[in-house]
C-alpha cells in the first residue's frame, strides 16, 4: 500500500497544496520557511490522526491556533492521502465490501481495479480539538479511465461530534476501570482500616498518605471521588471490594454498549446509510495507521546506547551477526568509518550497558556529520520502515557525505517508499530523480509543484552544464560570462540594498560571450519560457560593433533579453579613483606594505590616465583583431543523408573555402590596423574608459602602489569598496530591474 497523491487543506502556511503522482522516492526542496516541512509532517500526521479509537482521535498531534491558515478556526484542517492498492488488499478490501453488501456484489466486482483509495482526515481547533477520519472513497488515477469516485464512508461535522462525544465518555469510564483496577491491587485491609478512622479527611489521606503509590498518583480527579464516595459508603474492607468491583465492572458494560450503540446521525457508506461504522472501513483504517512508518524530524536525538545495544544483540541472536555484518559494510561504504557495539564496564549499580565505537574511538569524540548520518542510517536499518519522512538529510554533512546519503536514500527507496525534504539543491542536481517537488511561497501560502524535469534533461543540451535547480529555483536567471561578474554584480547588489536572493535571481556562468549563441538554443529557452522564468544576457561589449549586437538580440527574439554593457567589460565600471584608492590601501595593508599617506585620490587618477594611455595600442590591437578574425569560422554541417564516401571532398571543400578567406582578410591587414587606430586615436580623449581593457587597466594601475589586481579574487572585493553612488547608472538601473522582478 503504497502513497499516490496527498492533499493538505488549511494546514499552517498550506491554504490548498497537493503532491501528486508521487514515487518510491520523492524530495520536496525550496528554501527555508517555504512549507516543506508543513507538508512533511501532514503525511506524519495523517496516520497520528488515525490512531486513535474507531474513526476518531481525541489526541492528534495538532490544533492550536497557529497550525490553522491564517489562524481561521471555523473550519478543520484535512489531511487526504490517496492509496494505491496491490492485488492482494484489493482482493481483502473488496471481499469485506462485499460480505457487508452482498446485494452490491456486481457494482464491486466492476470496480476498476487502477482507482485508488483515498482517506481523508479532519482536525478541529482547540479547545474542543479532535480528528475524525471524514472520508474513504475510490479515486481515479490521473491519465487513467475517469471512472467517479465512490464512497466507502462520510463522516459529516454533526456525525462526528457525536462520535467523538461518544469515544470521551467510553475513554472517561476506561479510565476509571483501570483506576479502580491499579487502586485494587494496592489497596489492602490495614488501609482501610486507617481511612476509616478519620472519614472526614478521608479524600486528602488517599492524596498523600496512601499515596506514594503510583496507582493514586496516576489516577484521574474522577476516579478519586469514586473511590472517595464507595470507601466513605463501606463498612467493612469486604464490602468496599465487592462495591467497587462491581462498579468496575459496571463501567466495563457501560463501555461496551456504548462503543455498540447504534449512532443517531447516520454514516452514508458503499452501501448506503447506516448506523455503525462497517467493518471494511475499520480493517482498512487498521492496516494503514499499521504501516512501519519512520518520521526523522530536522532536530533528532543523537545515536547512543540504545542503538549499541541492539547492535551488540544481533552478536548474540540467530541471524544477528549476518545482519549487522550487512549494516557495518553499508555504513563503511557511505561514510568510511568502522562501527562496531560492546559491553561495557559494570557501573556503580553493576549495570552492564552497551557503548557505539567508531572506527575504534567511542561514538561521542566524533564530528557531529558523522553522527547525524549514522543517526539516520541506524534508525533505517533497525527500524526497517516501508515509509521513511526525512526532514534535511544534509544537515551538519560535508558535500561529500551529503552525496552518499542522497545514493543511500535512493536504495533505500526500492523497498521503502521516502519523502525527503530539503533546501540543498544537490538533491536536485544529482541524476536520477525524478520526483522532486518545489515549494515555495507566495504572499502567505505555500504552493508545492512537480517539476518537469525529465522534459529538462531531454531537452536541454547535458553538455551546456546547467544544474538542474538553476532551471527550477529561479524566477530569473542571469546568463554572464564567468563566475567574478556574478560575484562583482552581487556585491554591487548589496551595496544598493537589493536583495537577489529574495527576488530569486540565480547566475550562469556561460564561460566568455564567445559561448552566447550555444546557450541561447531554442530548446533552453523554450523551456525557461514554458516555466515562465525571465533570462537575461549580460555581456561584456568589447569590441562588437552595433550590427553584431543587434544580431544576437534578434537570435533571442522574445524568448530573453540581452543586455550590452556599454563600456568593454564590467570592470571597466570599476575606475572610480577613490573606491580603487581604499582598495590598494587594503591590498597593501595585507600584503605587509607599510601604510603611504601620499596615496590619495588624485594620485590613483593620475595613476589610472597614465595607465589608459599605456593601453591605447593593446586596445588597437584588439579591435584590428575582432574585425579581421570575427568573420572566419568553419561552416561544415553534416546532415543523416551525408555519406562517408562524401566526407573527404566536403571537408577538403571548406578548407579551400576558410584559405580564400583567410587570404583575403591577410591583404586587409594593414587597412584594418591603420583605421581601427584612426578610430581608437579619434575616440580615446572622450571614450577611453569605455575601449580600454578594464581588467588590465586596474592591474596596471595598483602595480604602479606594489599591489595586483585578479580579476576573480579581487573584482569582488574593489566592488565591496562602493558607496550606492558611486555605482555607475547603467549598473544599478540594471540590478534595480533584477529586483524588482522586471
Amino acid at each position: 500500500m503504497n502513497i499516490q497523491d496527498v492533499r493538505i487543506e488549511r494546514f499552517r502556511s498550506a491554504e490548498l497544496v497537493q503532491l501528486k503522482n508521487v514515487n518510491d522516492f520523492n524530495v520536496l526542496i525550496g528554501k527555508n520557511n517555504s512549507g516543506k516541512s508543513t507538508a512533511l509532517f501532514a503525511i506524519e500526521a495523517f496516520f497520528q490522526c488515525l490512531g486513535g479509537e474507531g474513526l476518531v482521535s481525541l489526541a492528534p498531534p495538532f490544533g492550536r491556533k497557529i497550525d490553522f491558515y491564517k489562524q481561521i478556526l471555523d473550519q478543520p484542517i484535512i489531511i487526504s492521502l490517496a492509496f494505491a492498492l496491490d492485488e492482494e488488499e484489493r482482493r481483502i478490501l473488496l471481499q469485506e465490501i462485499a460480505r457487508e453488501a452482498p446485494q452490491l456484489k456486481n457494482v464491486i466486482d466492476a470496480i476498476d481495479s487502477s482507482l485508488l483509495i483515498e482517506i481523508s482526515v479532519a482536525v478541529t481547533a482547540l479547545p474542543d480539538n479532535y480528528a475524525y477520519v471524514k472520508s474513504i472513497k475510490f479515486s481515479g488515477t490521473e491519465g487513467s479511465a475517469a471512472e467517479p469516485s465512490r464512497t466507502l464512508l462520510n463522516v459529516n461535522a454533526v456525525a462526528a461530534q457525536e462520535l467523538v462525544a461518544r469515544q470521551r465518555a467510553i475513554s472517561a469510564s476506561n479510565q476509571s476501570v483501570n483506576d479502580i483496577s491499579r487502586f485494587l491491587e494496592t489497596f489492602d485491609s490495614d488501609d482501610f482500616t486507617r481511612i476509616k478512622k478519620d472519614e472526614d479527611d478521608t479524600r486528602a489521606f488517599l492524596r498523600f498518605r496512601v499515596a506514594g503509590r503510583r496507582s493514586l498518583i496516576e489516577m484521574s480527579s474522577r476516579s478519586l471521588q469514586e473511590i472517595e464516595q464507595i470507601l466513605r459508603s463501606s463498612d467493612s474492607y469486604l464490602q468496599f471490594r465487592t462495591t467497587a468491583t462491581a462498579y468496575r465492572n459496571q463501567l466495563v458494560s457501560e463501555s461496551k454498549k456504548n462503543a455498540s450503540e447504534p449512532l443517531k446521525n447516520f454514516l452514508q457508506t458503499f452501501s448506503g446509510e447506516q448506523s455503525t461504522a462497517p467493518t471494511y472501513a475499520l480493517d482498512l483504517l487498521h492496516r494503514v495507521v499499521n504501516t512501519r512508518r519512520l518520521f526523522l524530524a530536522e532536530r533528532r536525538e543523537p545515536v547512543g546506547r540504545v542503538e549499541a545495544k541492539q547492535l551488540l544483540d544481533y552478536k548474540v541472536t540467530r541471524g544477528g551477526p549476518e545482519t549487522l555484518k550487512d549494516i557495518q559494510q553499508k555504513i563503511e561504504g557511505l561514510l568510511g568509518v568502522k562501527v562496531d557495539a560492546f559491553e561495557s564496564r559494570a557501573n556503580e549499580s553493576n549495570e552492564r550497558t552497551a557503548e557505539m565505537d567508531v572506527d575504534n574511538f567511542l561514538l561521542e569524540v566524533n564530528g557531529s556529520g558523522v553522527k547525524e548520518a549514522l543517526r539516520l542510517i541506524l534508525d533505517v536499518e533497525l527500524k526497517k520502515p516501508t515509509l521513511l519522512l526525512v526532514e534535511e538529510p544534509e544537515v551538519h554533512l560535508h558535500p561529500a557525505l551529503e552525496t552518499n546519503m542522497m545514493r543511500y536514500l535512493r536504495e533505500v527507496s526500492q523497498s521503502c517508499q521516502v519523502f525527503v525534504s530539503t533546501h540543498s539543491t544537490n538533491f536536485l542536481d544529482l541524476a536520477g530523480t525524478q520526483n522532486v517537488y518545489f515549494v515555495s511561497k507566495k504572499t502567505s501560502a505555500s504552493e508545492i509543484k512537480l517539476l518537469e524535469i525529465g522534459e529538462a534533461e531531454r531537452q536541454i543540451p547535458e553538455d551546456l552544464g546547467i544544474r538542474l535547480s538553476s532551471l527550477f529555483m529561479f524566477d530569473r536567471l542571469v546568463f554572464v560570462e564567468g563566475l567574478s561578474d556574478e560575484l562583482v554584480l552581487r556585491e554591487f547588489a548589496a551595496r544598493l540594498k537589493i536583495d537577489l536572493s529574495q527576488a530569486n535571481v540565480g547566475f550562469i556562468h556561460i564561460g566568455g560571450s564567445r559561448n552566447f549563441s550555444y546557450f541561447a538554443n531554442e530548446a533552453t529557452f523554450s523551456f525557461l519560457s514554458k516555466r515562465q522564468v525571465k533570462s537575461t544576457f549580460v555581456l561584456d561589449k568589447d569590441e562588437r560593433d552595433d550590427a553584431e549586437i543587434l544580431k544576437m538580440k534578434a537570435s533571442l527574439g522574445e524568448r530573453a533579453s540581452l543586455h550590452m554593457l556599454s563600456r568593454r567589460e564590467l570592470e571597466n565600471f570599476m575606475v572610480k579613483s577613490r573606491p580603487l584608492k581604499e582598495f590598494i590601501i587594503f591590498k597593501r595593508a595585507v600584503s605587509g606594505i607599510k601604510p603611504d599617506a601620499e596615496i590619495t585620490d588624485e594620485v590613483v587618477t593620475a595613476a589610472l590616465l597614465r595607465s589608459a594611455d599605456q593601453l591605447r595600442p593593446l586596445s588597437t590591437m584588439k579591435r584590428a583583431t575582432h574585425s579581421i578574425l570575427n568573420s572566419i569560422h568553419v561552416a561544415v554541417e553534416w546532415t543523416a543523408e551525408d555519406v562517408l564516401d562524401q566526407a573527404q571532398g566536403k571537408i577538403l571543400g571548406e578548407i579551400v573555402r576558410l584559405r580564400e578567406q583567410l587570404t583575403a582578410q591577410e591583404a586587409a591587414i594593414g587597412p584594418v590596423l591603420e583605421q581601427s587606430r584612426r578610430f581608437v586615436d579619434g575616440n580615446w580623449k572622450s571614450q577611453w574608459i569605455n575601449l580600454v581593457l578594464g581588467d588590465i587597466l586596474l592591474d596596471k594601475t595598483c602595480q604602479q602602489f606594489g599591489v595586483r589586481f585578479k580579476k576573480v579574487t579581487d573584482g569582488p572585493k574593489l566592488a565591496s569598496f562602493y558607496e550606492a553612488n558611486e555605482i555607475e547608472g547603467e549598473i544599478a538601473t540594471l540590478l534595480k530591474s533584477f529586483g524588482a522582478g522586471a
